[in-house]
């Protein structure tokens, strides 16, 4: 789990692999303080080599979660007691291919499943280019891709510009594509 010490690493990952204006370390402190958040780290050489955020809630924070539209993947979500979501992921570039991604997920689904969720759902960035940055860890993790939502991360940034994308930069034009699967004991 993440520590306090582990924050300026992780931020700094962030801002490379998820752009800037996405996390900050007032996120990393709610991610430790919050009972419906945790953190999940993955260290390699005494250096934060990524993390995951993830957040548990029920059906009436969907709206404040995921946003998603009118669709089936919403309604299964609403008749989930608990859902957890694999809120942010992101590996260091000097460890990426190593299955970093893959195991923080496998951990993070270990903990939802131990706090009692029925799903555990992601929100991946698909670039404007058609590249899916988590797709690999995510198949891997046995979610399946669903609905996309194209400009989906400018509603998840406190910006009159949009997302500082850093692909396309803001607003951001890029898609959020929503995975999931069931938990099962």
């Amino acid at each position: 789990m993440l520590r306090a010490s582990d924050i300026p690493e992780a931020v700094e990952i962030s801002k490379r692999q998820l752009g800037v204006d996405y996390l900050d370390d007032g996120d990393f402190e709610d991610a430790m303080s919050d009972p419906g958040q945790f953190c999940v780290v993955a260290e390699e050489g005494g250096r934060v080599a990524g993390f995951s955020i993830c957040q548990v809630f029920g059906p009436e924070l969907e709206g404040v979660k995921l946003m998603l539209p009118d669709c089936p993947e919403r309604d299964l979500v609403m008749s989930a007691p608990l859902t957890g979501l694999l809120d942010s992921v992101a590996v260091s570039a000097d460890f990426k291919g190593k299955g970093i991604g893959t195991e923080l997920g496998r951990r993070c689904i270990e903990e939802m499943r131990a706090r009692g969720c029925g799903i555990v759902c992601a929100m991946a960035w698909k670039n404007i280019h058609g590249v899916t940055n988590i797709a690999k860890v995510l198949e891997r993790l046995g979610l399946r891709e669903t609905v996309a939502i194209q400009g989906y991360w400018n509603l998840m940034v406190d910006s009159p510009e949009g997302h500082d994308c850093p692909i396309c930069g803001a607003p951001c034009r890029c898609w959020g594509v929503f995975w999931y699967r069931t938990i099962s004991d």
